[in-house]
């Protein structure tokens, strides 16, 4: 992301404090946009704000735990006075349960599937619909991250930019990209794949 051209542009990242969403949040600092950073608690890790603002950008950290959408959809108002709208939404936060698949509980499941798929929809939903009240016709990116499922849902609002609103939207889904931060969780997929398919997951990851 070496392009300037996203200079003016506000982007919110969820899940920005480590991992993929942190190198996400930098390279679209590096790329001129000035950067939400999604933090889980309060008191998760946000050095990369500083990062973020030693390349001249503004950051802006704020907590964003997606499974708390009503929580969510507070802290995401509070960027229209702090930084005027949003352009860009990268749903990062996501995971699942490594283990076996007899010890899963509903419970377990179903709090994967609202992390990973729930919450990716409901998230852009409402930035789409609050932020277009902001900025009009400004053309607004969504990119579900990681979840093949959640990018599938996610269509309904690039139907939007098809002749059903004024607004634009494009969605699209980040694919697996291979990075020092998930060697660790390839060598737990690899482990996975080799056991029995009785043991296998079924948690969409």
């Amino acid at each position: 992301m070496g392009d300037p051209s996203l200079a003016g542009s506000v982007a919110v990242v969820t899940g920005a404090s480590r991992g993929i969403g942190r190198a996400i949040a930098l390279d679209l600092a590096r790329a001129g946009a000035d950067v939400v950073v999604g933090l889980r608690t309060a008191d998760g890790n946000a050095d990369v704000v500083g990062e973020i603002e030693s390349l001249g950008r503004t950051a802006l950290p704020l907590v964003l735990d997606v499974l708390d959408l009503g929580s969510c959809r507070e802290q995401l108002d509070s960027i229209a006075a702090a930084l005027g709208g949003v352009d860009i939404l990268v749903n990062n936060a996501g995971g699942s349960i490594v283990g076996n698949a007899l010890d899963v509980t509903e419970e377990d499941f179903a709090t994967v599937w609202e992390l990973n798929v729930r919450s990716t929809f409901f998230v852009s939903q409402y930035v789409t619909r609050r932020f277009f009240e902001e900025r009009g016709d400004h053309r607004q990116r969504c990119v579900a991250s990681r979840n093949r499922r959640a990018a599938r849902r996610i269509r309904v609002l690039r139907q939007q930019g098809s002749g059903h609103s004024p607004h634009q939207v494009s969605c699209d889904r980040v694919g697996w990209a291979w990075s020092s931060c998930q060697r660790r969780r390839a060598d737990v997929h690899r482990d996975r794949r080799n056991r029995p398919s009785a043991f296998r997951s079924p948690i969409p990851r």
